[in-house]
């Protein structure tokens, strides 16, 4: 019994700590966004770095109790925001779209 108490306790915090986690990545990101769109590329760059910064953080975390292949996206997506940013590459607009939504998708499956 007291194992099973257990596995629910650990179950209940990882899907907190990954709910917590995915909506402050997520605001993040949209900060990007946001500061991209209006022309502030250098906040959007220090905003980006920062979201690389905290990205890195939860990954290694979460890659303790979230399948890998769900953090592998999200890797490959979030590795070029400091670059893209620094550049000034519209194409980190749908990159951020596509890395909210799946932060999203995390959010709820974990």
């Amino acid at each position: 019994m007291g194992i099973i108490l257990l596995l629910v306790g650990v179950s209940l915090f990882t899907g907190i700590w990954t709910d917590r986690k995915c909506r402050i990545l997520t605001a993040e990101a949209q900060a990007v966004r946001e500061a991209f769109e209006s022309g502030r590329t250098e906040d959007a760059r220090r905003y980006a770095h920062k979201l690389s910064s905290d990205w890195e953080d939860v990954r290694k975390k979460a890659a303790l109790f979230v399948k890998y292949d769900k953090l592998l996206e999200l890797d490959r997506i979030a590795a070029h925001f400091e670059p893209m940013a620094e550049s000034g590459d519209d194409e980190i607009l749908p990159q951020i779209a596509e890395f909210i939504h799946m932060t999203e998708l995390l959010a709820v499956s974990d």
